[in-house]
């Protein structure tokens, strides 16, 4: 099944919650914290990844170029704070880069499967997420 609702900015966080062990969490900001050291423009969907003392988000900036037709386009960036998050964030930056290099374009297949069907192949592209119920294969091949 292919699902075409989702604009490109969430096709990365779905690729970028599946490639790292913490997944994504939404990180809402309330209206007064923009401009201070967490963040000057948050966007809606801000997403944070945790791994242990260091917590790193997503942030956007306005990009000098345009689209074709003249339109706004963003460069998104990975700020880290605590320890290891230096480490953490060349990581999830380097998740970014693999989407942006090789899936970006892809629409994923999304097929459920239940929890008691063979394991899912290790493969570039190929998650598998247990629910309580399911399993759910995420297909960007």
């Amino acid at each position: 099944m292919m699902v075409r609702a989702m604009e490109s900015l969430e096709w990365m966080e779905l690729f970028v919650s599946c490639s790292l062990a913490s997944g994504l969490i939404r990180m809402l900001f309330p209206k007064d914290a923009r401009g201070t050291v967490l963040t000057g423009d948050p966007y809606p969907s801000s997403t944070a990844v945790v791994d242990e003392g260091a917590v790193t988000y997503l942030a956007r900036r306005l990009s000098d170029q345009k689209t074709a037709e003249g339109g706004k386009l963003w460069e998104f960036g990975v700020i880290g704070h605590g320890p290891g998050s230096d480490e953490l964030a060349a990581r999830v930056a380097d998740v970014i880069r693999t989407w942006d290099r090789e899936y970006r374009g892809c629409e994923p297949e999304f097929e459920i499967r239940p929890l008691g069907a063979p394991a899912v192949e290790h493969a570039p592209g190929l998650f598998a997420i247990d629910t309580p119920m399911n399993r759910i294969v995420i297909d960007w091949r």
